[in-house]
């Protein structure tokens, strides 16, 4: 393992966690690396969606049309993906880029999903 792999690992929170031997290996690729990865990159990829040209803050309660709205921003804007994605991609060991490259998809689609939540999670906090 390369120095810069175990910095990376090193840095990462520990997210503690059962996991169960029946998932698959893009499921447990997603709790074992990107949940981690997220929760470190969490402040950074917030600022990233609400500096982002053209943002207009979420200011509705309805969780449903929250994540319509975030969704379409996003889906709009490739740009704003891409930064999102690399905010993560940039994040993994040599390894785990080896797998997403394999992935890739099904990952950029989770990573995508994972940050929206996030970022909808802190936005609950902050209308309420």
């Amino acid at each position: 393992m390369s120095k810069r792999d175990e910095n990376l690992l090193a840095i990462r929170p520990i997210i503690d966690l059962e996991l169960v031997s029946d998932k698959s290996p893009i499921e447990l690729f997603m709790h074992q690396s990107l949940r981690p990865i997220l929760k470190l990159q969490h402040d950074i990829l917030i600022k990233v969606i609400e500096v982002f040209p053209h943002f207009k803050p979420i200011t509705t309660v309805d969780e449903a049309l929250q994540l319509e709205q975030l969704k379409n921003f996003i889906q709009k804007n490739a740009s704003l993906k891409n930064q999102i994605l690399g905010l993560a991609i940039g994040c993994l060991t040599t390894s785990e880029f080896e797998f997403y490259a394999l992935n890739r998809r099904a990952l950029d689609k989770r990573i995508i999903e994972m940050t929206m939540t996030r970022y909808l999670s802190t936005l609950t906090v902050q209308i309420k």
